[in-house]
């Protein structure tokens, strides 16, 4: 939540510049951009640092998760308010779809889906099936056609026999999706000290909202101090997801070239972050705990 709140009153102090259109909904953008996590880049930082099994490594991963499936609803908010009409009408309503459309998904969909998925003989020709109608589905009910792919995802589960599947994204789509995400970027326009100064400002707000807001989150938990900073820095890598953001924002008309590019900075940069933070992190509790023992 502080994540949120913070990229959006950031929003309404960004120059002209950094979007275009309504200003309200790019706040709304930003401060979705700046509190998302990448679960697929927090769980490759988890396994090449062998933490999948420490207790942090599992904490981390379970609020990746949820913070993953509160973005993607307001993301989908956000782009639906994009398209026009009353604000507050657009939000409430597109939310009320939103909410509806992952219940049938956690409930009756999930079951559905992988009664059919152990039933057919090509279970990676079912899964891109599925993916692309629910892709349609979301995208003819106004919202963003990768959260009905998120959907789809959700009720497929871990269904064996996807395996060709996961070599095929990231052997050729993962990589083409980055060259098109590079090829937007303008890099160019930090010589400017205005775009300069704006970037590093976002930068501090998403690095101090997201650690800070997870850190007090966590200490009200009754978490370690230092179990408290190595789940704010972990959750602080915002990677792809960030990026798929931007892009979207690119898309409905809301973030310009300027505010594109600051925006997968800050993505990139809190995924480097992260890996040395973490390890310092986990080292110190480590450290206090076989202390306390």
């Amino acid at each position: 939540m502080i994540p949120l709140a913070a990229g959006i009153t950031l929003g309404f102090f960004m120059p002209q510049a950094f979007f275009k259109g309504d200003r309200v909904t790019f706040a709304l953008l930003l401060g979705v951009a700046l509190a998302v996590s990448a679960i697929p880049v927090i769980a490759r930082i988890l396994m090449d640092l062998r933490l999948t099994e420490h207790n942090v490594g599992q904490l981390i991963l379970t609020a990746s998760a949820f913070d993953d499936a509160v973005g993607w609803l307001l993301l989908s908010v956000v782009s639906a308010m994009a398209s026009g009409g009353a604000l507050l009408w657009v939000a409430g309503s597109s939310l009320g779809f939103l909410l509806l459309a992952v219940a049938f998904t956690v409930t009756v969909g999930r079951h559905v889906v992988q009664a059919i998925m152990r039933r057919t003989s090509s279970t990676v020709a079912t899964a891109v099936i599925l993916m692309l109608v629910c892709a349609a589905g979301a995208n003819a009910l106004g919202f963003e056609p990768v959260f009905g792919a998120f959907l789809a995802g959700i009720m497929i589960g871990t269904e064996r026999g996807l395996e060709p599947l996961r070599v095929m994204v990231l052997s050729v789509f993962a990589p083409v999706f980055f060259v098109m995400a590079g090829l937007r970027m303008d890099l160019t326009l930090l010589a400017e000290p205005a775009v300069l100064l704006a970037g590093l400002a976002v930068l501090l707000v998403a690095v101090v909202g997201k650690v800070g807001g997870v850190y007090l989150g966590a200490r009200l938990s009754h978490l370690h101090h230092w179990e408290a900073v190595a789940v704010g820095v972990g959750l602080n890598a915002r990677g792809v997801i960030e990026v798929i953001v931007a892009t979207i924002g690119v898309r409905i008309g809301v973030l310009s070239t300027a505010g594109y590019t600051i925006v997968v900075l800050v993505a990139v940069v809190t995924s480097v972050l992260a890996p040395p933070l973490l390890r310092s992190a986990v080292a110190r509790l480590d450290a206090v705990t076989t202390t306390s023992r």
